[in-house]
């Protein structure tokens, strides 16, 4: 989505990373399950990459969550060569995300704007606060998207 036009008038755009008015939320039923996989799927990479089988591995990945081939032999030769911090991320993040919603609170009018359905653009739901509070989704950690770390 790159912008949602909000009942009361306002533009909530969405044109860049760590945006202090958008949040991810996760059903409670989904807490626990992409921690499941993500143990489940970095002990098989592991134990590929143990084995010299990264590449089978990656191009398996990709495929299994509906990449082409193409792509995922364009992520197989991108990975080759980087460090295992990339590759770990590459594979987290593909799991992480999927159980997750967006949502956006109205600068304006402080209404929420709650994702239907994940990657489903621009199917939110809105619901009006019954009170004066603002900025309820910024974060706690003065807008520093890693949270603790502190430079």
């Amino acid at each position: 989505m790159s912008s949602l036009w909000c009942k009361c008038g306002n533009r909530i755009a969405d044109t860049t990373d760590f945006l202090p008015y958008k949040a991810h939320i996760r059903a409670d039923e989904d807490t626990e399950k992409p921690i499941e996989l993500l143990v489940d799927s970095l002990e098989r990479f592991w134990e590929a990459r143990e084995h010299g089988q990264q590449d089978d591995f990656l191009r398996h990945w990709d495929l299994s969550r509906g990449e082409d081939a193409t792509t995922a032999e364009w992520d197989v030769e991108y990975y080759r060569d980087k460090p295992l911090a990339s590759v770990l991320y590459h594979l987290i993040y593909s799991v992480w995300n999927q159980y997750e919603r967006t949502i956006y609170e109205c600068d304006e009018c402080g209404r929420l704007w709650v994702e239907l359905e994940p990657r489903e653009s621009n199917h939110y739901a809105p619901y009006l606060p019954e009170t004066e509070a603002r900025h309820l989704l910024w974060s706690p950690h003065d807008h520093n998207p890693y949270g603790l770390l502190k430079e």
